[in-house]
């Protein structure tokens, strides 16, 4: 109930007049929303240039607009403007407003996208904060794994300070000038005839070009190998992660039931084994993430360093009956039930929901996949399922993973009692998130 009454509120802020008994809703105080989304293709694959665009975009004004003109127009009329580019291609830049101020704010909103100002000090400004938050991570074990998991299982750009330092303004503008558009399009809940006609006309100023797809490279070290990161934490973090296919594969559907049945929910698998059977952890989940590009299968687990053997029998025992053993159907529709209510839920907030299926169709795939994929719930046969995951997943998670141990004490001894003929590597960072090994 609370869910329901947030989202009402969050769509219209609550100016009313009495009349003959009844509420009447302020027009001009009713939240107007203009998305712009589409996919692009970024000039190239640089994490320092891409993150300070992002940080630095709407912060610096723009050629017709300065910031402090902004900043009082998004003030007067409860404005917010976000502009968001992600490492897959995802461009999203929105704007809310009161009715009132959309005359006024959509200006700005157009000229900030296609003509952004981007200020020195603003920048040197983002890049020490961009760095910060980068030491930061030496400090949460987690996100200290899933970092140092994304660089070796993809082989992908390690950011550190210094390749954040060396960026300059003239780079940053470099990079946003040689974006493309390949798809784009606007979502809004405004009818006024004037918007739409100026929505559609700034679509066609955009520069247009083929998104070039991130191609899977060599690995950096072969797997499998057990990384060892040493950090100041008397508890443990453990991934045990591997490559698999993006959100774009034809079997999507059944990685994402892997990753139900397997997943931080009280009755999954690895909840129930590794923690509420054995007590062995503090947090226990599986799954499978992607972006449009790349995905990967992974464990996760934070526990108490002596346990790490065991822990490491268990998720083996899981995957083992994976590959053995069909998922009994009843768990199978547990799963289905719940998933019926989650996409329920996700049609509470229909601007999100149009926004998510926009993308999915830029990229190839159908507008209704997450109605699909309940529908596949409902019809998947065990044994399919079974075929399907040790055609797809299970071979490279029990034979190609990197296993990722955040600790202040070296786990090798535990792993090579289970893996004798696993490669070991130990990983430090220096004081400005330089990777050493």
């Amino acid at each position: 109930m609370r869910a329901l009454l947030f989202l009402f509120l969050s769509s219209i802020v609550i100016s009313c007049s009495y009349k003959k008994g009844e509420f009447v809703a302020d027009p001009s105080k009713i939240l107007r929303r203009i998305n712009i989304i589409g996919v692009i293709h970024l000039p190239e694959r640089n994490k320092a240039k891409l993150r300070l665009l992002n940080a630095s975009w709407n912060k610096s004004g723009s050629k017709k607009f300065n910031n402090e003109t902004i900043r009082k127009m998004l003030e007067k009329f409860g404005g917010e403007i976000n502009i968001s580019i992600w490492e897959d291609g995802r461009f999203h830049a929105r704007l809310i407003t009161l009715s009132a101020g959309i005359q006024e704010l959509f200006p700005i909103f157009e000229d900030l996208i296609l003509n952004p100002v981007f200020d020195d000090g603003v920048v040197e400004l983002e890049k020490k904060i961009a760095c910060e938050e980068l030491i930061r991570i030496k400090e949460k074990s987690f996100a200290l794994a899933v970092s140092v998991a994304s660089h070796f299982v993809h082989a992908s750009e390690w950011l550190d300070c210094d390749k954040i330092d060396q960026i300059n303004v003239e780079e940053i503008q470099k990079f946003k000038d040689a974006i493309k558009f390949q798809h784009v399009k606007y979502i809004t809940n405004i009818q006024d005839e004037k918007i739409i006609h100026g929505l559609q006309k700034f679509l066609s100023q955009l520069p247009r070009g083929i998104k070039t797809m991130d191609k899977s490279r060599e690995y950096l070290v072969n797997p499998p190998v057990a990384i060892w990161i040493k950090g100041p934490f008397d508890q443990a973090t453990t991934l045990l992660v591997s490559r698999s296919e993006n959100i774009k594969t034809k079997e999507r559907y059944y990685l994402r039931l892997f990753s139900l049945v397997t997943s931080s929910d009280f009755d999954s698998r690895v909840f129930t084994r590794i923690r509420a059977e054995e007590g062995l952890a503090y947090l226990a989940e599986a799954g499978w993430s992607a972006d449009y590009e790349k995905g990967l299968a992974y464990f996760v687990v934070q526990h108490s360093k002596e346990n790490l053997s065991k822990i490491l029998e268990k998720i083996f025992e899981i995957l083992h009956e994976l590959r053995n053993q069909d998922v009994p159907t009843v768990e199978l529709k547990k799963v289905y039930h719940r998933e019926i209510q989650k996409l329920h839920f996700s049609k509470e907030d229909p601007m999100s929901r149009i926004v998510q299926e926009s993308f999915l169709k830029f990229f190839g795939l159908p507008s209704d996949d997450d109605e699909k994929f309940v529908s596949f719930l409902n019809s998947v046969k065990p044994a399919h399922f079974r075929q399907v995951l040790n055609k797809l997943l299970l071979p490279n998670i029990t034979e190609k993973f990197f296993l990722i141990v955040v600790n202040k004490d070296s786990p090798f001894d535990q792993i090579r009692s289970k893996f004798p003929n696993i490669k070991f590597l130990e990983v430090d960072l220096d004081d400005k998130f330089k990777l050493l090994y």
